[in-house]
């Protein structure tokens, strides 16, 4: 493109190079391994989406997303779509991103909010991210000691893939709400899942 682009024969031969990757690529699509080029085009999982996110909405006035990298940076940066990564829907409720287990910016959080009214998604694929557990456990303490064991169970979500996992036996043990995570699914690539678009139906934009 351009002056200072590739000539046309210096196109079709880096073509001819990446034709066998592609075409392996398209077989993949095909067989339905490749989550990451069809769940832009799936809508099948959003009325179960949408239902949660109208019940977040309407129970809570925080909803606080514990998960590193891709697990958190997705959905931030569509949530900021709004304007801001502190996003607001239009009854108010608030999203708080915590992707790392920095105590100041935790506690600060925690502090901040009204326990009763927050809700916590808790976000590893594997379900057995070290920072996210620590952060789940710091969070569940904390509402353990402010509310109660019973409140766990309508206070805490999670999403995380199917199988054995630290995760999975916090949510059973309390009780909580728990989405699957697609297994072929990973990194930034989950913005496309349940992990990005949860959040931007909370917010109120169109998934």
């Amino acid at each position: 493109i351009g002056g200072a682009g590739v000539s046309a024969a210096e196109l079709d031969s880096a073509l001819s190079e990446t034709a066998p990757i592609l075409d392996r690529l398209r077989t993949h699509h095909e067989k339905g391994e490749l989550s990451l080029l069809s769940l832009p085009y799936a809508r099948d999982d959003l009325p179960a989406l949408r239902e949660l996110a109208g019940r977040l909405r309407e129970e809570f006035r925080h909803l606080i997303l514990l998960g590193t990298g891709g697990s958190s940076l997705g959905g931030r940066a569509v949530v900021g779509l709004r304007g801001h990564p502190l996003a607001a829907a239009q009854d108010g409720i608030e999203l708080h991103f915590l992707d790392n287990t920095d105590p100041h910016s935790v506690e600060g959080v925690l502090a901040a909010v009204d326990l009763s009214k927050s809700a916590f998604l808790i976000i590893s694929k594997s379900g057995a991210t070290p920072e996210t557990l620590a952060q789940a456990l710091l969070c569940l303490q904390a509402v353990r000691e402010a509310l109660s064991d019973a409140a766990l169970a309508r206070h805490f979500y999670a999403i995380t893939e199917p199988g054995e996992s630290p995760l999975r036996r916090l949510a059973e043990r309390f009780g909580f709400f728990v989405l699957d995570h697609d297994p072929g699914l990973g990194g930034r690539y989950s913005v496309f899942s349940a992990v990005g678009m949860l959040p931007t139906l909370v917010v109120g934009l169109d998934a």
